[in-house]
């Protein structure tokens, strides 16, 4: 399945493969750095003053799990934590993945959608690269749970986030099934593999 989101086209995930990922995700130039780098710096001494995003959901994004990311290179602001009103009950903030921990989140899904996540990773340098992706199991009633297993050896120890996502508006056509991408959230996390 894919969907098309502002011109690009997105692959519906499939189960993860050792070291991949088909993520389509755009890649960070370096020109914002400087102001990423002062960003940070500023929103590490004031802490998480900031008002939620239009359409954020109740959950508090917690400062500490956001300041892990450290340098993050994020220009245009894709991965500012949030959390669609949709989302019942959040993933934990600042909750370690990666090992295979079970997640569970409550969605208040009118349209019976399936609900994809996308496990992200700050690399040293502050890039933001995509890792994990995959469906989450619907067990009914909103309740949505996924055992969490990251493979990449690179993420491990690292901050990330985890982003939710839906995709609507599904048509069969010449390119196969497509649809809309929905952003639902994205959660601050810390990466540790299984061992």
């Amino acid at each position: 399945m894919r969907s098309n989101d502002g011109g690009k086209t997105f692959s519906a995930p499939s189960p993860p493969t050792a070291g991949t990922s088909d993520s389509v995700m755009p890649r960070m130039n370096r020109s914002g750095i400087l102001g990423i780098l002062v960003f940070a710096f500023v929103a590490s001494c004031k802490g998480n003053t900031a008002a939620p995003p239009p359409g954020a959901g109740s959950a508090t994004l917690g400062a500490t799990a956001t300041a892990k990311a450290g340098a993050l290179q994020d220009p245009t602001g894709v991965y500012k934590p949030f959390s669609d009103a949709s989302i019942r009950k959040p993933p934990v903030d600042g909750m370690t993945i990666g090992g295979g921990e079970l997640v569970t989140v409550e969605w208040n899904n009118t349209k019976d959608d399936s609900l994809f996540y996308t496990v992200h990773y700050v690399d040293a340098e502050g890039v933001v690269r995509p890792v994990a992706n995959s469906v989450f199991d619907a067990k009914g009633g909103g309740v949505f749970t996924r055992d969490l297993v990251v493979y990449d050896s690179k993420a491990d120890g690292r901050p990330g986030f985890l982003e939710l996502h839906s995709v609507t508006n599904t048509k069969m056509g010449s390119d196969g099934v497509t649809g809309d991408k929905v952003k639902l959230g994205m959660y601050p996390v810390l990466i540790k593999l299984k061992k």
